[in-house]
């Protein structure tokens, strides 16, 4: 259901599951079978299952800062500035 979700979005995959559920069916592969008929329906392409490598998905990783003070021993003390 995650990949149904993912390929097709919220809207549509909550409306195929009601109208599965409301057809007496509770298989994924129903929700799937409504989905596509959907998509036919509306005449939209198939959806298309993106794979990213590892290196674009580490992109959006969130980096913790680290404190900036240790920077100041490296100015502290040194003539060769001058």
């Amino acid at each position: 259901m995650l990949k149904l979700l993912d390929l097709y979005g919220a809207q549509e995959l909550q409306a195929a599951v009601e109208e599965a559920l409301h057809a007496g069916a509770s298989h994924s592969r129903s929700v799937r079978d409504v989905l596509e008929r959907r998509r036919v329906a509306r005449g939209a392409p198939p959806p298309v299952e993106t794979s990213l490598p590892e290196h674009v998905r580490r992109k959006d990783t969130t980096v913790r800062p680290h404190r900036l003070d240790s920077y100041d021993q490296l100015t502290l003390g040194g003539k060769d500035d001058e």
